[in-house]
């Protein structure tokens, strides 16, 4: 696609893949913060509302470490496709029970549903941008992904009420939501052309295969900087609801 519309960045798929991770960081968000007001409420316990996140998040982490070999082996549609079914069988689980260790189960199948949705659809994005337009599309998408955190956290707080009564309700939703979306990846289709990039350190490393641990100070030191600013956003936004 990005080969015959030249610079066109507004295509059809993409557009589409903008809606799509909007979807996938809405089902995200809807629960982020609201999951631990319903565990503390189940339990009495912050240690288990904090545990809400943990879980998701490692789970999240576990899998993305292995998912881009399978985003290039069996393909990215399939795996988006397969990790939107598996968030929303999570989604349904929240609601079928208030048992605290199932719905500690259902966050850590929702968290690797989120690590390959999140993965397979950012993969997508950058496949379908013509390549003279990535940084600016790339842009675009992470703006996607702000508006969902926006609404997210808004959008659940008022579907379960100030008193904290309709979990139900935002759990339903929130299938309902990650249902959509599973639905609306299948129009996809793209055929990726964008020719191979090298990391490249410096001159001399140029024909030199890049080790993970050889990137040096200038990679791991803004990944420092972002793990850092990650723990202190994640703390707020999951936290900070139980103090209203």
């Amino acid at each position: 696609m990005g080969s015959k519309n030249g610079s066109k960045l507004w295509s059809k798929y993409y557009i589409i893949t903008i809606l799509l991770s909007i979807g996938i960081n809405m089902v995200s968000h809807l629960l982020l913060s609201t999951i631990v007001i319903h565990a503390k409420a189940i339990t009495g316990s912050d240690i288990y509302a904090g545990f809400m996140t943990t879980v998701f998040t490692l789970s999240a982490l576990f899998v993305r470490t292995f998912i881009g070999k399978v985003l290039d082996k069996v393909g990215r549609k399939k795996v988006l496709i397969v990790g939107m079914i598996i968030t929303a069988i999570a989604a349904l689980m929240y609601g079928i029970t208030d048992n605290i260790y199932i719905i500690i189960i259902s966050r850590i199948i929702h968290g690797i549903g989120f690590g390959i949705t999140s993965t397979a659809i950012a993969t997508i994005v950058t496949d379908i941008i013509p390549e003279d337009r990535l940084l600016e599309g790339i842009g675009y998408a992470g703006i996607a992904a702000t508006v969902a955190s926006a609404l997210g956290p808004t959008m659940a707080l008022s579907i379960i009420g100030s008193d904290y009564s309709n979990f139900k309700s935002l759990f339903f939703i929130t299938f309902i939501i990650a249902a959509i979306t599973t639905v609306s990846a299948f129009p996809v289709k793209y055929k990726f052309q964008r020719s191979g990039h090298k990391i490249i350190i410096n001159k001399e490393d140029e024909e030199k295969e890049v080790k993970f641990f050889s990137l040096g100070l200038k990679f791991f030191a803004p990944l420092a900087i972002i793990f850092i600013l990650a723990i202190a956003q994640t703390t707020v936004i999951c936290f900070s609801n139980s103090y209203i």
